[in-house]
């Protein structure tokens, strides 16, 4: 088992190709639209306008590894502002908690041994237009996953 640098992450549940491609469209679209403000902004305010488009380059690189992963050490959750990592030993287990009021749905949250239940990045909703997001199954299925992968580590001794 090598250092936490030298791990491969795998992403549980991406989102699907299609909705992926849409959003890379959006971000162009956005991107040409942004650059053209931010030129006239560079224009008006320099520090002001060369502060912006790193920002907003910031978000849309991070925005790209938002996502729950798995690897032979644990689980890892990023989130556009945070990213938490849960070594195996430290997970009681894993489960999806319906939440939402107006839209339906629900979320994977971590049950860790000491601590507080953490509700992570993967989640579905109950939406008509249900092809652009992860289902119910799909939630489910990284639960699974992840509750073998637990297993796996705990017949292993990690």
């Amino acid at each position: 088992m090598g250092s936490r640098d030298d791990v491969h992450w795998r992403q549980l549940a991406p989102l699907p190709l299609d909705i992926t491609m849409r959003t890379a469209s959006l971000v162009a679209l956005l991107a040409i639209s942004t650059v053209l403000v931010a030129l006239e902004i560079v224009l008006w305010d320099g520090v002001r306008g060369v502060a912006f488009i790193l920002v907003w380059v910031a978000v849309v690189f991070r925005g790209r590894r938002v996502g729950l992963c798995i690897s032979e050490i644990g689980l890892r959750d990023r989130s556009l502002l945070r990213t938490r990592t849960f070594a195996w030993h430290e997970i009681a287990g894993v489960e999806v908690r319906p939440e939402g009021f107006f839209i339906a749905g629900g979320s994977l949250w971590v049950v860790p041994h000491h601590s507080v239940p953490v509700r992570t990045s993967l989640f579905y909703q109950h939406l008509r237009l249900a092809r652009w997001y992860r289902n119910e199954a799909d939630v489910v299925a990284a639960m699974h996953e992840i509750q073998y992968a637990l297993a796996w580590s705990r017949n292993r001794g990690v």
